[in-house]
């Protein structure tokens, strides 16, 4: 008996796989023209790049942040910026701080209106960095300033109100002395601790109010007796460490 098998034929038909070749040819055309495929199209025209507005002609040029830390001067551009406003010559009261390098010597003649000055926390070796040109002022505020004396006082004749407590170290008030204009004296916390400070407020005719509190100088008498020293040096004084004072001058023996 002969069995008879039916064989394959060893030949492939090649027209399945061009097929799928040009099909899959046809899908990824397909997929370019869907997901916008741009070869060979016409370039999209420019878009002009907006305009920056031009500067007005009487603008402050734009000022760096560098230009900031590093400028230590006053002059008119920092003062604009940090009192808000151009109208320097008419600025009658101001808050200031100065760092140490800080040169502020010009400031009376950028504010040649000013009567009322504060420079709390500022850094200041000395009275005499603020210049020569404050002598319209009249309210000068120095708190925490690290001052030792006052030095340079002479350059503010027309001050009534002088606020320099907070200052540790200050141990010399001598240059108030006859200050004809001086009303007000605010020492409080301060290293005041000689006799001499009185005798510099006898010499101050209109000074009306002082404050001497928790300085050396009023820790080392009783209240009583620190009042009689006060009002004898300084008869005129009608205000003492925040109280009224009350009663004629004493004369001491």
């Amino acid at each position: 008996m002969v069995l008879t098998a039916t064989m394959e034929s060893p030949l492939v038909d090649v027209g399945s796989p061009l097929a799928a070749l040009n099909s899959g040819s046809k899908k990824h055309r397909a997929r370019r023209i869907k997901k916008g495929d741009r070869r060979g199209a016409p370039p999209s025209p420019a878009v002009p790049a907006p305009v920056a507005p031009a500067m007005e002609e009487d603008s402050e040029p734009c000022e760096s942040d560098m230009e900031r830390i590093v400028s230590h001067n006053f002059d008119a551009k920092r003062l604009i910026r940090e009192l808000g406003t151009r109208e320097l010559e008419a600025v009658e009261e101001a808050r200031l701080q100065l760092k140490e390098g800080d040169d502020a010597l010009h400031v009376g003649d950028l504010l040649p209106a000013l009567l009322n000055l504060t420079l709390n926390g500022s850094h200041l070796e000395s009275l005499r960095d603020l210049g020569t040109h404050l002598q319209q002022l009249t309210r000068l505020s120095l708190k925490n300033c690290g001052l030792k004396d006052l030095d340079g006082m002479n350059a503010f004749p027309s001050l009534r109100v002088l606020d320099v407590s907070d200052n540790a170290e200050l141990k010399d008030i001598s240059d108030l002395f006859h200050h004809d204009a001086m009303q007000v004296l605010n020492a409080t916390n301060t290293g005041l601790g000689d006799l001499t400070c009185l005798e510099v407020l006898s010499t101050c005719a209109a000074v009306q109010e002082a404050d001497l509190s928790n300085t050396p100088l009023a820790q080392a008498f009783d209240a009583r007796t620190f009042e009689l020293l006060v009002r004898h040096h300084a008869p005129s004084l009608e205000r003492l460490n925040g109280s009224l004072v009350t009663g004629d001058a004493v004369a001491l023996e």
